[in-house]
């Protein structure tokens, strides 16, 4: 089990209730990953688990949570106004990109500072990531 509770040695078909850690700020639960077969509702951070006859790895996954086209977590705050995309919180040195939602490149750069700006080419859909977080926003 990684990210809940509910670890143990069980025998096979033994129900075994799942919980999810507490998710981080700007975070919130999104599904459980790995062996799910026997997890009765993949999308509910406390659910149940049937227990197959192998040992299994399960893993509590978590989202941003994105309101209005604003994100906010604990290490990160990105948000648009008048068409112009403001982030804070990258690690200078380290690559950030932003796509079109049809996967296109808009913008790809080294951060040089932990805050900056990007004017977008219109309203819409776009992805922000970086090695630590992909994101959507809304313009």
């Amino acid at each position: 089990m990684v990210n809940g509770t509910g670890s143990g040695n069980y025998e096979a078909g033994t129900q075994v209730s799942i919980t999810a850690n507490a998710a981080s700020q700007g975070e919130e639960f999104d599904k459980w990953t790995g062996d799910i077969s026997g997890i009765d509702n993949v999308n509910a951070a406390n659910t149940t688990l049937t227990m197959p006859a192998s040992a299994i790895t399960i893993t509590a996954t978590y989202r941003i949570i994105v309101a209005n086209g604003n994100i906010e977590t604990s290490a990160l705050k990105a948000w648009t106004q008048n068409g112009i995309l403001y982030i804070n919180g990258l690690t200078p040195g380290e690559p950030w990109s932003v796509y079109n939602l049809t996967g296109s490149l808009i913008y790809t750069g080294i951060a040089t500072d932990s805050e900056t700006t990007l004017t977008l080419p219109g309203r819409g859909i776009y992805i922000l990531k970086n090695s630590n977080f992909v994101a959507k926003i809304i313009n």
